[in-house]
């Protein structure tokens, strides 16, 4: 998918009650000594940025009033901003990605995201997440 970025990936099991805050992935990590990811490009030591974001969904049969979608707020940060904070926050700023079993979505970093919470009785969600990275800083935010 990305073969000259560094792969980072981890599993997660939500359950009822289970949920992510927003927030947009943007992170910098040094390279460990003993991490098998490590090569003659990205040695040990090495700082990196995330530059990909990847959720792999695992979870048969998901229906949307389990909650678990993943939300992305990205569009928020055009909001007008003459409105309230209480119209900033309405669910209309944001997409919802209902889990879809052995499907994935893809993201650049940054990107305002979130988890939504789980209904409770909702079954167990299951995912594989991960980043790619290089080490090229993020550009500056413009103020």
């Amino acid at each position: 998918m990305a073969p000259d970025l560094f792969p980072s990936f981890q599993a997660a099991k939500y359950e009822s009650g289970g949920n992510l805050s927003a927030h947009d992935d943007s992170n910098y990590f040094l390279i460990a000594k003993g991490d098998k990811n490590r090569s003659s490009r990205y040695p040990a030591g090495s700082l990196l940025f995330r530059k990909i974001a990847v959720i792999y969904y695992l979870t048969k049969d998901w229906k949307e009033d389990y909650g678990g979608s993943l939300m992305d707020l990205h569009r928020s940060k055009d909001r007008n901003v003459n409105s309230s904070e209480e119209e900033d926050t309405k669910d209309t700023a944001s997409v919802h990605l209902v889990p879809r079993f052995n499907s994935m979505v893809a993201f650049l970093v940054p990107r305002l995201h979130q988890v939504q919470e789980l209904a409770t009785g909702a079954p167990p969600r299951f995912s594989v997440f991960g980043w790619f990275s290089d080490d090229r800083p993020y550009p500056p935010v413009d103020a």
